[in-house]
């Protein structure tokens, strides 16, 4: 799991449909209280990532919950997200 942060590209692959892979850009990361759950939610999402797929013309915006097992799910469906690191980054 690596720290994700406004602006990083992401590559994501759901874990049943492995050779489907989405890449995209992470518009905010997002707390429980920020995205105005109550304290139960903390038993089972740590944070959320508000995304925009590159190849999506009409700039719509994907929520990805990190939920608290460490597992990442899009739309109700795990995925495994990887940073995607320019020619600059480590």
């Amino acid at each position: 799991m690596e720290d994700l942060f406004a602006g990083d590209r992401i590559s994501l692959t759901f874990d049943d449909i492995p050779g489907d892979q989405i890449t995209a850009t992470v518009s905010r990361t997002l707390s429980d209280k920020e995205e105005g759950l109550g304290p139960e939610i903390e038993d089972y999402i740590a944070y959320w990532l508000e995304i925009r797929g590159e190849r999506d013309t009409c700039g719509a915006t994907n929520n990805v919950v990190l939920m608290t097992n460490g597992r990442y799910s899009l739309d109700g469906q795990f995925v495994t997200i990887r940073k995607i690191h320019g020619i600059d980054s480590p």
